[in-house]
C-alpha cells in the first residue's frame, strides 16, 4: 500500500488522483472521507517471527498442545478437537491408548 505500507489486504484499491495502489482500509478511508488515513507509528510490515504453536492451551484430557480447533466439555474444560468430537459423538471420554490391534483371518473364496 502506498499509504500504510502493508502488503496483505483482501482487496486492492487505487488512489483517485495519483492512481497509486492502496490497501482496502486506506482506499475506503480516502473514498469515504476524501483524505488519507492518519498513520501512527512506523509502516506495517509482516511479522518476523510466526506465533508459536503453543499459546498456553493444553487439552485437559490428552494433554496435547496442537489442534485445529479447541473445544470445551460440559464443565468448561478445554479439549482438543479429537477429544471434543469423541465426547460429543460417543458421550464419553476418548481412550488415551489405542485399542489393541487384533489380526483376524478372513476366509477367502477360491475361484474355480
Amino acid at each position: 500500500c502506498a499509504q500504510c505500507g502493508t502488503s496483505d489486504t483482501p482487496e486492492w484499491r487505487r488512489e483517485p488522483h495519483t492512481h497509486h495502489l492502496l490497501c482496502n482500509a486506506c482506499g475506503l478511508f480516502v473514498k469515504t472521507l476524501g483524505t488519507h488515513r492518519p498513520m501512527f507509528g512506523p509502516p506495517k510490515s509482516a511479522p518476523e517471527d510466526p506465533l508459536p504453536a503453543y499459546h498456553g492451551h493444553r487439552c485437559s484430557h490428552c494433554g496435547t498442545t496442537t489442534t485445529p480447533t479447541w473445544r470445551r466439555d460440559e464443565d468448561g474444560n478445554r479439549l482438543c478437537n479429537a477429544c471434543g468430537m469423541y465426547l460429543r459423538s460417543y458421550g464419553r471420554e476418548r481412550p488415551l491408548s489405542s485399542p489393541s490391534k487384533r489380526t483376524t483371518r478372513r476366509s477367502s473364496k477360491r475361484l474355480p
